[in-house]
């Protein structure tokens, strides 16, 4: 029977088998178990990775909508602005950066180009039908009214092209029968901006209080006031914005503002009561700091972080609170002071036009409230004449005059263009066209680093910058007694007096 049904062995081999089995199920429903449990975990991983996604794909809209929408408002602005001018020029007609602006915008905007070319269209009818008018009755002066006519539109087409950046598709002006890169470096301007003034105070006072914090950290100290990071942009500061990210750095700002304010108006312990942050700011007088002031400054900044426990000890001592700490920072801050420039400057801003060749001439010339254009002669030169056109200012409050030494060279002044549907008028200061002013070669230049200040520097900048600031800046002393630097007024400079900006470029000018 054994035979016939197997043996013992069998038997033992079906219960190892069985058992076997049991062992792979219990397997299979522990790892059944462990996948689920794996499933649900990736599940919820997954429905957090669609949120954030969903958040950051929100935010990337928002970011998104928010650019088209100032990029739109930029384009609305421009085609707002060529729908006041180009038809209502004298003879009407688009320049080609106008042309080519309008080709891109019509797939976005095109009722508002469809109206600005049907205006166009319009008033080249209105134009047409003057010089019929104009022939008709008078058919044998043709030849003479059209001479005269090619004569204004040329006239017109230089005038575009000089305020209007012309072929060369700069922003801004453009010289045309100016001083050139043959004898000359090029041509310095100074200018004030109290917008980019308040701009430049806001940002070097941060970095000075963001210094001072600097010094403390370094001694196993860490200072818990949030600053902002090295590449915000101070160009788009917005005091609510500000002081919600960054309020007690909004409030040392604050502090330190009240201090300069105070030092610069004889108000010791009012403020500048009434007047907001930028009204302050606007009345301070200088750029810069003095040594009183940066002994001031330093006992302000201290004072504040110590009297608000504003700090906490790092390291082994972490937490423990050293009679001494206070001191340290004190101290720290007062090293840091030490190291800062002690001087002050006017708030002014400085820019070069540097001339890359013989034939280039000042280009991108952009509206501000310049002060004076100095001439950077590479050479000798004698000045013969001197013109320039003014453009967007208030003419019954502009004066401007060339000097050269002790010399004093008036200008008069005539108007250029009319005035005619909303344009500003354009007005020729010139001198007298038999001169004879000796220009010597500049001095006030780097040499071996000419386009230094090819982008615009605030007198502060220059004081702060890699070169030499003697190079530039002078200094000089106030009715009241206060030392400051300021620009060097040597050589041939052209001085405007407005209290608006405006624009300017050489007409002609005659040398050699």
């Amino acid at each position: 029977m054994a035979g016939a049904f197997g043996g013992d062995d069998d038997i033992y081999d079906d219960e190892e088998n069985i058992e076997a089995n049991a062992d792979d199920l219990e397997n299979e429903q522990v790892n059944e178990i462990v996948y689920e449990e794996e499933d649900e975990e990736d599940e919820d991983l997954e429905e957090e990775e669609e949120e954030l996604e969903e958040e950051t794909e929100q935010l990337s809209r928002q970011e998104l909508n928010r650019l088209r929408k100032a990029e739109k408002k930029s384009v609305e602005n421009r085609l707002q602005r060529i729908r006041l001018r180009a038809p209502y020029r004298f003879w009407p007609h688009f320049t080609i950066q106008e042309r080519a602006f309008l080709r891109k915008a019509r797939k976005q905007h095109p009722k508002q180009v469809a109206r600005i070319f049907a205006l166009m269209a319009a008033r080249k009818e209105v134009f047409r039908a003057k010089i019929k008018s104009i022939i008709g009755p008078a058919l044998p002066i043709v030849l003479i009214v059209l001479a005269i006519l090619l004569i204004i539109l040329v006239f017109a087409a230089v005038i575009d092209s000089i305020f209007g950046g012309g072929s060369s598709g700069e922003d801004g002006a453009s010289t045309q029968f100016g001083v050139s890169g043959e004898d000359f470096y090029g041509c310095r301007v100074v200018y004030t901006d109290e917008e980019q003034a308040q701009i430049e105070i806001i940002e070097n006072y941060i970095e000075v209080l963001k210094g001072s914090i600097e010094s403390i950290e370094m001694q196993s100290l860490d200072i818990t006031i949030e600053l902002p990071a090295d590449d915000y942009n101070f160009d788009e500061f917005n005091e609510v914005d500000f002081s919600s990210n960054y309020t007690e750095a909004y409030a040392v700002l604050n502090l330190m503002v009240d201090e300069v304010y105070n030092y610069d108006n004889d108000s010791t312990g009012d403020s500048g009561t009434g007047l907001n942050l930028m009204q302050k700011i606007d009345g301070i007088e200088y750029f810069g700091f003095d040594t009183n002031l940066l002994n001031n400054l330093s006992s302000l900044i201290a004072g504040y972080i110590n009297d608000n426990d504003l700090y906490a000890i790092d390291g082994e001592d972490a937490g423990v609170e050293d009679q001494n700490t206070e001191q340290t920072i004190t101290s720290g801050i007062s090293s840091y002071f030490a190291g800062v420039s002690g001087v002050r400057t006017e708030k002014l801003f400085m820019k070069d036009f540097i001339f890359e060749n013989s034939s280039d001439m000042m280009r991108g010339i952009g509206e501000e409230n310049y002060i004076a254009l100095i001439f950077m002669p590479k050479n000798q030169v004698q000045f013969n004449y001197f013109s320039f056109l003014i453009d967007s200012t208030d003419f019954s409050n502009f004066n401007m005059y060339i000097q050269s030494g002790e010399q004093t060279i008036n200008l008069s002044s005539s108007e250029f263009t009319s005035a005619e549907d909303g344009e500003n008028p354009i007005y020729l200061y010139e001198s007298a066209s038999n001169l004879n002013v000796t220009a010597e070669t500049y001095q006030n230049i780097s040499t071996s680093n000419l386009s230094y200040l090819a982008s615009e520097m605030s007198l502060i900048d220059i004081v702060n910058g890699e070169l030499d600031y003697n190079i530039y800046l002078t200094t000089n002393s106030s009715q009241d007694g206060t030392t400051y630097l300021t620009w060097k007024e040597d050589g041939v400079i052209a001085y405007f007096e407005s209290g608006v900006p405006f624009t300017f470029v050489e007409w002609e000018t005659q040398w050699n």
